[in-house]
């Protein structure tokens, strides 16, 4: 019986080493691309000890267009953004969830990254709800409903604007 039980414990965590690695790879593939159509560059995610997957880290690298690879630690804000943008658009492409909601996450981008991104979860909506919040008028003008808040003297209100 103990033999048993440990033949099936040794079964459970090859089949969860497997089921987190062929989620892991897919990740990475569809980051990769995610990452090359908005910032024209390359990127990848490894992980930090692949022969402890379950207590390793994520080492996330990137070229943005016309720079050097970087680790993510030794990037810029706007760069970091557009890594971490690249990497929640991925695993949403990889395991949609009914929806997302993010928080200003164009807020150290400029103006043309803005749009970039926009147009992306634009497409992304097509199957995924997206509540994005933002002042920039890049997402704006993607939204396919847009809701202003607003600071009331006893609170905030909130308002549809047509589209």
């Amino acid at each position: 019986e103990k033999k048993a039980v440990l033949d099936l414990m040794n079964e459970l965590e090859r089949k969860k080493e497997k089921a987190f690695m062929d989620t892991f790879l897919a990740i990475r593939k569809r980051f990769k691309e995610v990452y090359k159509e908005l910032e024209e560059g390359e990127a990848d995610l490894r992980i930090s000890d692949e022969s402890d997957i379950f207590n390793s880290g994520l080492i996330i690298e990137a070229r943005p267009k016309g720079k050097e690879l970087q680790n993510i630690d030794a990037m810029s804000g706007g760069e970091k953004a557009m890594v971490a943008i690249a990497f929640i658009l991925a695993i949403a492409l990889t395991q949609p969830a009914a929806f997302y909601i993010l928080d200003e996450p164009d807020q150290a981008l400029d103006k043309r990254n803005v749009e970039k991104v926009a147009r992306f979860v634009k497409r992304l909506s097509q199957n995924t709800q997206f509540i994005v919040v933002s002042h920039r008028d890049a997402f704006l003008k993607e939204a396919d409903q847009v809701i202003g808040v607003y600071m009331k003297k006893d609170g905030s209100s909130a308002v549809e604007i047509k589209l």
